[in-house]
């Protein structure tokens, strides 16, 4: 159990940002974000591809940047199955949890 927790944490250990939408339903702490859909978008700026993934909510949507993360959540986003967000302050995601099988 614990070293899961760590593997969870280390990879989750990122810097997520809210974008945009009401910050209503969150708190400082661990949040359950239950996505509604997400959208992976790439750009590309003097030969630098740069991949982001938004995870859209019914109040808020984060961006999540790291590529390690993206992997991790992008198949509990597409499957719309929620998991645990950490808001470390007004705008800042700085790790999550999946649990599998999670309602």
């Amino acid at each position: 159990m614990h070293r899961t927790i760590k593997a969870v944490t280390l990879a989750g250990a990122i810097g997520l940002s809210l974008v945009s939408g009401s910050a209503g339903a969150q708190v400082q702490g661990w949040n359950l974000v239950r996505p509604q859909y997400c959208f992976e978008y790439a750009s590309s700026a003097n030969g630098h591809i740069t991949n982001t993934l938004y995870v859209y909510t019914q109040t808020y949507t984060i961006q999540i940047a790291d590529p390690l993360a993206m992997g991790a959540v992008l198949q509990w986003c597409s499957s719309g199955s929620p998991f645990y967000g950490y808001n470390a302050g007004p705008s800042i995601w700085s790790m999550f949890w999946i649990v599998a099988g999670l309602k």
